[in-house]
């Protein structure tokens, strides 16, 4: 067909279309699509407050279809069945000792971790040079440490013995 909708005219000859096609700063081409071109031009009356109303209602139904659509796939989930195979919580079968299960399960875990921990701390020392000697303390460090534990037991024991009654002074001593 090759004419324009309006009547026998080629694109050319319209005077608005040299314009365009003459103006480099005109840099919109809009894309009309086969189906559009199809169309019947609309009246007036087609265009007035009746078209908003259509559209709306038409938006309305898109929105009904879309949510029927997804209330199917809500109510109907797909679920395999496998014959045999329980769901690792057991929750269907043995529902009394799920706390048990998941604390036992966490302990399993947790001592994993520290064991791999371990492991890490003894490959990175295992990489260090220097390596500290510890020597335990002169004897008569230990001397000292044990009788300073002894006055503190002694000075506890005191405290407790007079069960919390200490006798308050008349006067304040002064030193």
């Amino acid at each position: 067909d090759g004419g324009a909708a309006g009547g026998g005219k080629k694109p050319a000859d319209d005077p608005a279309t040299e314009a365009r096609q003459l103006d480099p700063e005109c840099t919109f081409r809009p894309k009309i699509t086969k189906q559009a071109r199809e169309r019947q031009a609309r009246t007036v009356q087609q265009l007035g407050p009746g078209e908003e109303k259509r559209r709306a209602a038409r938006r309305a139904k898109a929105r009904e279809e879309i949510a029927k659509r997804e209330m199917q796939e809500v109510r109907a989930p797909k679920v395999n069945n496998y014959n045999g195979i329980n769901g690792r919580l057991r929750l269907h079968t043995d529902i009394d000792t799920l706390l048990e299960r998941l604390d036992r399960a966490r302990r399993v875990q947790q001592t994993r971790c520290e064991k791999e921990q371990k492991m890490r701390r003894e490959i990175e020392d295992a990489q260090c040079s220097f390596k500290p000697e510890v020597k335990d303390a002169p004897p008569f460090v230990r001397q000292m440490a044990a009788t300073r534990r002894a006055a503190r037991e002694m000075q506890a024991e005191k405290e407790n013995g007079l069960g919390g009654q200490q006798e308050v002074p008349t006067r304040p001593e002064w030193k």
